[in-house]
Order: structure tokens, then sequence, then C-alpha cells
């Protein structure tokens, strides 16, 4: 049975660090927490957030539903199935564009890991934010290797000069709001 740990060995979509800091930051909310996990990739995030607590519903948003070399709901499905997570009737998958879907309920933290240039990254920040009342966590800011100068462009106009940073691990950067 796959974990978060063993998806993170495997593919290396996310270091252990940045799964422990999603744990973390996932054990911070209410009771019954919703969360928006925006890019489905492997399902490393998704196993990490429903592995975090019980309590947790996910809702997971990509553009992509079928096979794609940098991850798809499908996928990400694949990946809850071969695990050991309680995941039915708490993890909901949304094919779409995060930046454009419809959505009418607040969100307790999003996860933003989709569209890496600047103008999606700003994008789901300008769209999430007024539905998020706790906490906006970002992968791959501040990159190295393969860097994505979209996303650190985004966060640093739009979260750092307004918001409190909670933690930076890696590459993996949250905010409170």
């Amino acid at each position: 049975m796959a974990d978060s740990y063993g998806l993170s060995d495997w593919l290396g979509y996310l270091s252990h660090k940045e799964v422990d800091a999603l744990k973390y930051l996932a054990s911070l909310l209410i009771k019954n927490p919703i969360v928006v996990n925006i890019g489905a990739g492997c399902g490393t995030s998704a196993l990490a957030l429903l592995e975090s607590r019980p309590d947790l519903i996910l809702y997971t948003i990509d553009i992509r539903d079928k096979s794609s070399p940098l991850g798809c709901l499908e996928g990400e499905l694949n990946a809850l199935i071969g695990s050991d997570v309680d995941w039915k009737g708490r993890y909901h998958q949304i094919c779409g564009d995060s930046k454009t879907i419809e959505w009418d309920i607040p969100v307790n933290m999003v996860f933003v890991d989709g569209d890496h240039s600047y103008e999606g990254c700003k994008g789901d920040i300008e769209k999430w934010l007024c539905w998020t009342t706790d906490i906006m966590v970002f992968h791959d800011y501040q990159k190295t290797e393969k860097p994505h100068p979209g996303v650190d462009k985004a966060i640093d106009e739009l979260m750092l000069p307004k918001y409190l940073k909670d933690i930076h691990v890696d590459t993996m950067i949250a905010f409170y709001v």
C-alpha cells in the first residue's frame, strides 16, 4: 500500500519535509476542515492531507482528468485506491480550471500547486484568497532546480507584503490569511 512518503520517494513531487509541513498545517485547522488542493500531481499532497486527520474534507481541482506526465485526477485517485487511507466520502475531484470554476463555500486551507506561470499562480491567489479562512500554501516557491519564476513573482507581489508567513520548508511556503 502506498502512502505520501512512498509517493514522495518514488516520484519526488514533494519532499518528506514538505509532506510533514502539509500534515502540520492541516493539524492546525478547526474540526472538519475543508481543504482545496489545486493540482493533482501523482496524489502525494492529497494523501498527505487525508492521512493528516480523519475529519478533513478534500477537494482536488485539476484541468487534467486522464493520464498526463504532469499528473491528473485519475492518477491521484489511483494513489488513494492503493493506500490505506479512509478517503471515501471525504475526497472530491473537480475537473476544471481552478481560476474559473464556480465555488461558493469557505475553505480552511488551499494548497496551490497547479499552473506554475505568473498568470496562473496570480489567478489562483486572486480566486481563492477570498474563500480561504485560515491558510494558503504554495509549492515550488524559490525552487533552484527547474525554477518557476512565475510562482516566485506572484507570491512575492501578492502574499509576502500582506500576510503573515507561517512556514517555508524546501520549496513550500504557507501564509495565515
